[in-house]
């Protein structure tokens, strides 16, 4: 949960926390945006916790998955922060993609598109994943700076 003035407001889908130097901060699916992430940051991880002024931070504008952004993964690779984000493109058998954002200051810097993942399909047109799509990667960091998907 954030504040929101002096009221706590409970988030509307999961939300990933990290840290940069003294502060932590988290990326979130908030209640008052429909399936856009937000940021807000705090001195401890028990908060309290501030919304960034400029919310939502990831909107996808401009793109297929605009506006229908859900929950997130943060991985940080030489001083660079890497945002997986899960989306809701899924629609006439097209797999979700996985948008991949970045940022070097992910305290308060803005939160720019990289690149789109998506899978290839299979001999037989199929896709690798079982249901046809993907929902909620998680992304860590691997030996020798890959990302582990």
């Amino acid at each position: 949960m954030v504040l929101a003035g002096d009221a706590p407001r409970h988030t509307r889908y999961s939300c990933w926390v990290t840290r940069q130097d003294d502060t932590y901060v988290m990326l979130y699916n908030d209640n008052r945006y429909e399936f856009d992430i937000s940021r807000a940051t705090a001195p401890a991880i028990g908060g309290p916790w501030t919304p960034d002024p400029g919310n939502p931070v990831i909107t996808g504008e401009g793109t297929p998955w605009a506006h229908r952004l859900e929950d997130c993964t943060v991985v940080r690779r030489g001083g660079e922060y890497l945002v997986f984000v899960d989306d809701l493109c899924y629609s006439q058998g097209t797999p979700y993609g996985i948008p991949l954002y970045r940022t070097r200051d992910i305290r308060e810097g803005p939160i720019e598109f990289g690149e789109l993942f998506v899978p290839e399909p299979d001999t037989r047109g199929r896709f690798r994943w079982d249901s046809g799509s993907l929902g909620t990667p998680g992304a860590c960091l691997a030996p020798a700076g890959r990302v582990l998907l």
